[in-house]
């Protein structure tokens, strides 16, 4: 079995297509990743929270919000900011987690990164530009569910929190001290809930997996806009919505060198992480895309590791520069993009074959586990990515 799906990810790396692979690691523990890591009993687990676990149904926008308070509220790890408000009034957050130790100076951590992009003459001499490099944590940022019907994202994003306000290892540690990691869980609250909300209202007691079910068919205009059915990933560069003007105040602020956008495509494709299509804008400088190949590489480990399809080249692009992998670029980032086979049509199951149906569950934990690789690739990395950081200003 292992050396079948091995072939179809050599096939799909050099530009095929088909089916993706069964989940089979979901026989165990859905989200175990580190070795040696616990999750401490104080912090809630998103089922103690939630009322279900993870993949069982879809959260809507503010049961998703209780449960990132009460994560913030209980754990020394985390911080909760709302920057800003949707056309219909639901909230904005951002999640910043590191050590203790990083958030208790965290507004130091970040004017020092701003910093590394100060080339005016009037920043920091270059010693001290060196002290940063040699000391400031790496920020990552991650952006979930950006089109609302995309919805798998915020469930994982809300694994990945618990992960780290949670969990008690090496691995965690080093990452926390490493990183400042900003978790954006729900970009699009009103285009979610607009999805989550039809859907709950068409499926019955069980999920329905089968293709002419009609909570696989969602009617226009759909959750992937937001309140003017605008896609909201074209709108980086022109900042025309609150969600995207508010949100670039705070991005500039934290200026991350690593900037993750989470996305779903087609329920029959495999996953997709790298670098791309060709070809690039040509002001994207070959050190980012020799980062995102970094990346992508660390993230093929992971998927081969667990037997799971991917693909790397396909006909996504770095042209357009108000996507949300590729204005970030423009501002110092390693900008990458994920997509999940899933979108509005694949509900909580979706018959892929005659013996295999795609689940929610693992959509949101192919998320989570390209997550936990990002961060942990970023850590092992954190001065190579400061260098590359300044160098870009």
């Amino acid at each position: 079995m292992f050396n079948c799906v091995r072939i179809v990810v050599l096939a799909i790396l050099f530009g095929g297509s088909g089916a993706i692979a069964q989940d089979r690691a979901l026989q165990g523990d859905p989200w175990s990743y580190f070795e040696g890591v616990t999750l401490a009993d104080e912090v809630p687990a998103p089922a103690d929270a939630l009322g279900h676990r993870i993949g069982e149904r879809f959260t809507r926008h503010a049961d998703l919000v209780r449960y990132c308070r009460a994560i913030a509220e209980g754990s020394d790890r985390v911080q909760m900011r709302e920057y800003g408000k949707t056309h219909e009034g639901r909230g904005l957050h951002i999640l910043t987690v590191s050590s203790p130790a990083n958030l208790a100076r965290l507004d130091t951590i970040l004017a020092a990164n701003r910093a590394l992009a100060d080339v005016s003459g009037d920043g920091m001499a270059e010693d001290e530009i060196a002290q940063v490099i040699a000391n400031n944590p790496a920020i990552v940022w991650l952006s979930y569910n950006v089109h609302g019907n995309e919805a798998s994202g915020s469930e994982a994003a809300m694994r990945v929190l618990y992960t780290l306000a949670a969990g008690r290892g090496q691995a965690i540690d080093e990452i926390l001290s490493s990183c400042v990691v900003v978790i954006d869980p729900m970009v699009n609250p009103d285009g979610r809930d607009r999805y989550v909300n039809w859907y709950n209202s068409v499926v019955g007691v069980e999920a329905n997996a089968k293709h002419d079910a009609t909570e696989h068919h969602e009617p226009w205009p759909g959750g992937r806009t937001n309140h003017y059915y605008f896609d909201l990933n074209r709108d980086w560069l022109w900042l025309v919505h609150p969600e995207s003007a508010q949100r670039m105040v705070v991005y500039r602020e934290y200026l991350p060198q690593l900037h993750i956008d989470y996305h779903e495509q087609g329920y029959r494709s495999p996953y997709f992480f790298g670098l791309g299509d060709d070809p690039y804008n040509t002001n994207i400088p070959q050190e980012t895309k020799d980062w995102v190949g970094l990346y992508g590489k660390a993230n093929a480990e992971v998927f081969d590791r667990e037997g799971l399809v991917y693909a790397t080249k396909e006909r996504f692009d770095y042209l357009y520069p108000g996507y949300g992998k590729v204005l970030p670029v423009y501002h110092g980032a390693v900008g990458m993009l994920t997509e999940q086979a899933g979108h509005g049509f694949a509900g909580l199951a979706v018959e892929i074959s005659e013996n295999y149906d795609l689940t929610l569950l693992e959509r949101a934990r192919h998320h989570f586990l390209t997550s936990m690789s990002y961060l942990e690739t970023t850590a092992a990395n954190r001065e190579g990515q400061l260098r590359r950081f300044r160098k870009f200003f």
